[in-house]
């Protein structure tokens, strides 16, 4: 990123930049989308995907399943945000909202990936929450790196 800030006006750069960011926002779209074809997305799904019902033999996650998934997509969530939140870093937007963007992105990645163990262990009402920090998730990384785009695109860079 300092070569960015160094050669700001440098095309190649800004073309790359920008390449990054629309791969990630496919990502971001693709990731909704293995979460809604693996039933997975919504409060219900994941209730079921986590828990299990014995009345329709659908068998829970373990332990070792659950930890499993939570360790790919903390690496996923975290890489994902910590990209997309450095590009942030160098557009001219107020510092309060860097920090907010930054804060709201971590915080509600974090909850959603280690969720699956409050459902688990704490009970099915943290399907909901998961469902509403996964939206969070999205929402938020989606804005930013829009906003990214966008800063990148009309040259509003520090």
């Amino acid at each position: 990123m300092r070569y960015t800030v160094q050669h700001r006006k440098s095309r190649y750069i800004s073309f790359l930049v920008l390449n990054l960011s629309f791969g990630v926002q496919f990502f971001l779209i693709l990731f909704v989308v293995y979460k809604y074809l693996m039933e997975e997305f919504f409060p219900e799904q994941i209730k079921l995907s986590i828990l299990g019902d014995f009345d329709q033999f659908l068998e829970g996650k373990s332990l070792l399943q659950i930890v499993e998934s939570v360790h790919i997509e903390v690496f996923l969530i975290m890489l994902t945000t910590l990209t997309v939140m450095s590009i942030m870093l160098r557009a001219e937007i107020t510092e309060k909202l860097k920090i907010f963007f930054i804060f709201t992105g971590f915080t509600s990645g974090f909850v959603y990936a280690v969720s699956p163990f409050a459902v688990s262990f704490l009970g099915e009402i943290f399907s909901y929450v998961q469902f509403l920090f996964f939206c969070l998730f999205i929402i938020i990384c989606s804005a930013v790196n829009t906003l990214n785009i966008y800063c990148f695109l009309t040259g509003k860079i520090k």
